[in-house]
């Protein structure tokens, strides 16, 4: 996909007529905004960094757009990018996407108090089987689409493996989805979420993989 750059002022026109879903420290992150032809998109935008940054090597919204397109070729809903490209002018980029409808698990378990756990434990079996390491694995960044089907929004930060995840990779994205106190509790806690996860993953050793969690 060609970059589309676009001005300063039609950026910040999105923020002002849109609606922000994500922040970061002193600006929008992200927005949910209208286009007449396209419908409703999301715009995410980066700031480049001052220091050393792996975004000047590969940049965030580059990585985006090629991860969101590998997942949606293995089979996992992701987001569909229109545009990306630079801001003229200042440090900032951005990629623009379809929105995609559904509610996040973390929206879900705080409406009902819980999830349902053993599907989300078999999408996570399915993501790993599949080589697909989501470092940003939590519960605000898994939608429940409509039909009961999982999506990935926050896609940047994503591994591919030519196989299944190794063990000790599937122990490290779990211990990260631990990490958030409020999320392992609406799945039951740490042991409760192991279990989940084994149950959906029969051919995994369940030792080894609690030593590696450990």
């Amino acid at each position: 996909m060609r970059e589309a750059h676009i001005s300063a002022t039609a950026l910040e026109a999105r923020v002002m007529h849109g609606r922000p879903i994500g922040r970061k420290p002193g600006r929008v992150a992200v927005v949910l905004h209208r286009d007449v032809a396209a419908g409703d998109l999301v715009t995410k935008i980066w700031e480049r960094r001052d220091g050393f940054s792996s975004d000047w090597f590969v940049p965030y919204y580059r990585r985006f757009q090629h991860n969101a397109g590998e997942l949606r070729r293995r089979g996992i809903d992701a987001p569909d990018v229109v545009a990306l490209g630079r801001v003229r002018g200042t440090r900032r980029r951005y990629v623009t996407y379809r929105y995609m409808v559904g509610e996040s698990l973390r929206e879900i378990a705080l409406s009902c108090g819980t999830i349902d756990r053993a599907s989300f434990a078999a999408f996570l079996r399915a993501l790993h089987e599949e080589g697909i390491y989501f470092r940003s694995l939590h519960l605000g960044n898994v939608l429940r689409r409509q039909g009961g089907r999982f999506a990935l929004v926050d896609v940047t930060d994503t591994v591919f493996y030519r196989r299944p995840l190794p063990l000790d990779v599937r122990a490290r994205n779990l211990k990260f989805l631990a990490s958030y106190a409020n999320d392992v509790a609406c799945l039951g806690g740490e042991t409760r979420l192991a279990d989940d996860y084994l149950a959906a993953c029969t051919s995994i050793d369940a030792e080894r993989l609690r030593q590696a969690l450990r």
